[in-house]
């Protein structure tokens, strides 16, 4: 742990040295094959706080669980928690990042419930119920879902690319619902076991893409993982920072 601790801070490190050209490259170079965007705080934001989906999912799935004739005694958000430790451990353990979707964690919670065969049913409804109530609690940037249009329309290639437990698909259903169009794809970091934060997603990206990563352009508002991350992987950074949330 300790060595993971130290070889991220020396790879941030790393990022914060590379991050001045990165910037400056990201503010006047046309000449980008690709242009990477985050999702939440930069194409969406919350009108609640980040983890509010997840808290209520969390009470919900053990409420159903004792609807359906299972004994619990557990804290809903200290199952939760326990879980996704558990998981991020076997990950690391396997030498995959830490990452992993809802309806993975929602199916663990019910088994160590108890629930058998029948929770991968019931989990897949929760996390149709959290994704639901991720759209009714987030709504689009419009500048940065201007910049994505705008782009595309011209021509350019623009991917989103998000550490989060949501897959792509479901990402994609959440963007369209509130209207934002123009990306050719998107990549996770739940569907793919792999994080900006670590580099990996975006060395994932440029393989996939086909792209040198000194010809791509990230949008994001994180400044570990959209900033120092993507600029100690190469990549020119155009930072954004949402100052307000909209209204629920």
């Amino acid at each position: 742990m300790a060595f993971k601790f130290i070889s991220s801070a020396c790879r941030l490190a790393v990022g914060g040295l590379r991050l001045p050209s990165g910037l400056l490259r990201g503010r006047n170079s046309n000449r980008w094959t690709l242009v990477s965007v985050d999702v939440f705080e930069t194409l969406l934001v919350r009108s609640t706080d980040d983890e509010a989906v997840w808290r209520e999912g969390a009470s919900r799935t053990v409420e159903a669980a004792r609807k359906s004739g299972l004994v619990v005694h557990t804290e809903p958000h200290a199952l939760r928690l326990a879980v996704e430790r558990r998981l991020s451990r076997e990950a690391i353990a396997s030498g995959r990042d830490p990452e992993f979707s809802h309806r993975q964690v929602l199916e663990e919670m019910l088994r160590e419930l108890g629930a058998g065969e029948w929770r991968f049913n019931l989990a897949a409804d929760l996390a149709n119920w959290e994704m639901e109530r991720e759209g009714a609690t987030t709504g689009p940037v419009t500048n940065t879902a201007a910049w994505v249009r705008n782009w595309a329309n011209s021509g350019m290639r623009v991917v989103a690319v998000s550490d989060t437990r949501y897959t792509a698909q479901e990402l994609a259903t959440l963007l369209a619902r509130h209207g934002i169009s123009g990306l050719a794809t998107i990549y996770t970091s739940a569907d793919h076991g792999a994080s900006k934060f670590s580099g990996k997603l975006f060395d994932l990206v440029a393989k996939l893409e086909s792209a040198d990563p000194q010809k791509i352009l990230h949008i994001g508002d994180s400044m570990t993982t959209d900033w120092l991350a993507a600029a100690q992987r190469g990549l020119a950074i155009r930072p954004v920072q949402i100052l307000s949330r909209p209204r629920s």
